[in-house]
């Protein structure tokens, strides 16, 4: 399982403010699908850096990472197996 940062840019509804970009923390196994971290979004890359390591840590440690427990699925990465299974 991979741990990695993806980041999503937001603009404002009325277009007047400039786009902000927003980093989470996302898991992704050798198929494609992913799952991005409960309760985290920072459009600080440096915080998101901080948290990644944190997990792979854990991660290293011995750990395994549980995705039923605080993580839900999102987009599988595109042109993934995963991504084909999806929508096709």
């Amino acid at each position: 399982m991979k741990i990695l940062i993806n980041s999503y840019l937001f603009g404002s509804s009325t277009g007047t403010d400039a786009p902000t970009r927003y980093y989470v923390v996302e898991a992704e196994d050798a198929k494609g699908y992913r799952w991005v971290l409960d309760g985290f979004q920072s459009n600080n890359y440096i915080e998101a850096g901080k948290k990644l390591i944190n997990i792979r840590a854990n991660s290293n440690s011995g750990r395994t990472l549980d995705i039923s427990e605080g993580w839900t699925v999102t987009h599988p990465a595109e042109g993934s197996e995963a991504f084909y299974e999806t929508y096709s």
